[in-house]
C-alpha cells in the first residue's frame, strides 16, 4: 500500500490543477506570475514520481487582463467556438434509451448522464457543489476537486473507477482548446493533466 503521505501530495497536485480552469482570481494569478505555483507543482511532480517535462514555461503565462480575457473566450465563449470544461458536452447526453427526446443520443449538452453521476457521487459523500457550478456539476474544476478528496478518502478500487468513468473525454476537450487556439498555458497544462491521469491510472494494483 502506498503512504498515505503519497495520497496527500497527489491530492495537492490535482487541486492545483483544479485552479486552472476556475475563473483566475489576482491570488491565483499572482502565484501564477511569481513562479511560486510552477516551483510547487514541480515538487509535488517529483515527489509522487511523475514527469516534469510538460510543466508549462513561466513565460507562458500571461498578464492578469490577458489572463481573464483568454479564460472567458475559452471556457465561457463569447458568440463564438470554445471549449467548454464540462464532461457532458463531449459525451452522448445518456445512454437511457427510454429517453425520447431528440438530444438523448446527441454531444454537446449539458447535465448529461456523468452529471447526474457526479451528483450522486456528491450527496453520497455528503460534499456540496459551489452555486457557480450548479448547472455543471460535471465540470472539470469539480472532477478534479473530487478525485482530490477521493484520493485521502476513498479506496484505490473507488478512486481507480472514478477516474476511468470522468475521465475519458480530456482528449477530446484538448483538441478542442487546439481548434479554438486557445492560449499555450492551457494547451500545455491540460496536456500534463492528461499524463498525470494517465500516470495515476497505469498501476494495475490500483495502489494509489
Amino acid at each position: 500500500m502506498v503512504p498515505d503521505t503519497r495520497k496527500e501530495m497527489l491530492a495537492d497536485l490535482f487541486t492545483i490543477f483544479a485552479e486552472f480552469y476556475k475563473y483566475p482570481d489576482q491570488g491565483f494569478h499572482g502565484q501564477l506570475s511569481s513562479g511560486k505555483l510552477w516551483s510547487q507543482m514541480k515538487d509535488l511532480l517529483q515527489e509522487v514520481e511523475f514527469s516534469t517535462e510538460g510543466i508549462p514555461c513561466e513565460e507562458m503565462t500571461l498578464n492578469y487582463h490577458d489572463l481573464k480575457q483568454e479564460y472567458t473566450r475559452c471556457f465561457i465563449g463569447m458568440g463564438q467556438n470554445y471549449a467548454i470544461p464540462v464532461e457532458s458536452v463531449y459525451k452522448v447526453w445518456t445512454a437511457d434509451k427510454s429517453f425520447q427526446i431528440n438530444i438523448a443520443s446527441q454531444k454537446g449538452y449539458l447535465m448529461g448522464d456523468s452529471a447526474q453521476h457526479i451528483l450522486h457521487i456528491i450527496e453520497t459523500m455528503g460534499l456540496e457543489i459551489p452555486e457557480e457550478f450548479s448547472k455543471t456539476p460535471d465540470h472539470l474544476a469539480i472532477l478534479l476537486e473530487l478525485l482530490s478528496h477521493m484520493l485521502v478518502n476513498c479506496q484505490s478500487d473507488e478512486i481507480y473507477l472514478f477516474l476511468q468513468e470522468h475521465f475519458d473525454w480530456l482528449e477530446d476537450f484538448l483538441k478542442t482548446l487546439k481548434e479554438v487556439e486557445a492560449a499555450s498555458l492551457y494547451i500545455q497544462i491540460t496536456q500534463l493533466l492528461i499524463d498525470c491521469i494517465g500516470e495515476l491510472g497505469k498501476d494495475k494494483k490500483h495502489q494509489y
